[in-house]
């Protein structure tokens, strides 16, 4: 794996100035640092509040607060070389911002958003980027999944310092998502609750969608850790199934309900034995996965409950 963002004098790409604490951006064509990597040239700026670059591609990205940026207008500039050796410029609001679909310019914005801005956060988005494989800084991507693709990787390695490194970032992002997710109307509102059986359940029979979705609305959860918001909440045990049945190259890998009450019985039974036997400490987890964990729990028990009435 590439270790992508390494700069002038060998230091990350990233790191914050006395000048960057405006955090506005900056005269981006004379206070950029050219660093020629093979044939690439790649623009790096101290003065962004974050700046990184793939050493394969010659993309960069700097990302800066865009002029009229507040608390209320959380809108943020980024500028970099795209995969064509082209300069661009892109405005992103990242309360509008869906780190389950979004470019890597995006995922970036929303990232600086956190406030996070350690060497580690560097690294955790460089790492990122490399598990995307080909997807460019503009592609679209999942980004939430492939951060949980990681942590799965790295719990069968038992790099327990990495995988709690990602989990805070998910946890981090989660956190801020839904502190900047605008106040829908009643008519405007989504049903997560659903999208997230419409994901595990596509062949299920009517029945379990109905046990499904009494049990999301009497327990104010749902099997796949999807927030009210839209957001992933943490890794949940249909979320670690699919995940596995993908590693394992099963047909239909999200299709973990199965078509009929039976095999929904056999797979929230699954779930509930993996919460009560984890592969690591409940105390390795912060207090607010935890919470999401008991929650999915509480989810699956009543959800079983409902589909053995239907057995």
């Amino acid at each position: 794996m590439s270790i992508n963002g390494i700069g002038v004098g060998g230091h990350p790409a990233w790191y914050e100035t006395k000048k960057a604490q405006s955090g506005t951006k900056s005269d981006f064509g004379s206070k950029v640092t050219e660093v020629s990597e093979s044939k690439n040239i790649v623009n790096i700026d101290p003065d962004a509040i974050f700046s990184i670059h793939h050493v394969k591609t010659g993309e960069s990205a700097n990302v800066y607060k865009a002029e009229g940026y507040s608390r209320d207008n959380p809108v943020y500039l980024v500028k970099g070389i795209d995969k064509n050796g082209n300069k661009y410029e892109q405005t992103v609001d990242v309360s509008k911002v869906n780190p389950n679909h979004c470019s890597y310019t995006e995922m970036l914005a929303l990232n600086a958003h956190t406030g996070d801005k350690s060497d580690s956060n560097f690294m955790t988005m460089s790492i990122l980027k490399d598990k995307a494989d080909n997807a460019s800084y503009h592609e679209k991507a999942d980004w939430m999944a492939i951060a949980y693709e990681l942590m799965n990787d790295m719990k069968k390695a038992g790099s327990w310092e990495s995988f709690l490194r990602y989990d805070k970032w998910i946890t981090d992002i989660s956190a801020m998502q839904e502190t900047e997710e605008k106040t829908k109307d009643a008519a405007g509102r989504i049903d997560y609750a659903e999208k997230a059986f419409e994901i595990v359940g596509p062949n299920a029979p009517e029945c379990v969608k109905k046990a499904w979705m009494e049990a999301a609305k009497e327990v104010g959860a749902n099997g796949l850790g999807i927030k009210a918001n839209g957001m992933m909440g943490h890794i949940s045990q249909m979320m670690v199934q699919r995940l596995t049945n993908r590693m394992q190259g099963k047909a239909n890998p999200d299709d973990i309900l199965g078509s009929s009450v039976q095999s929904a019985i056999s797979a929230v039974q699954k779930a509930i034995y993996d919460i009560d036997n984890p592969l690591r400490p409940k105390s390795a987890k912060s207090m607010e996965v935890q919470r999401l964990v008991m929650q999915e729990r509480q989810f699956y028990q009543t959800f079983l409950q409902k589909l053995q009435h239907l057995a």
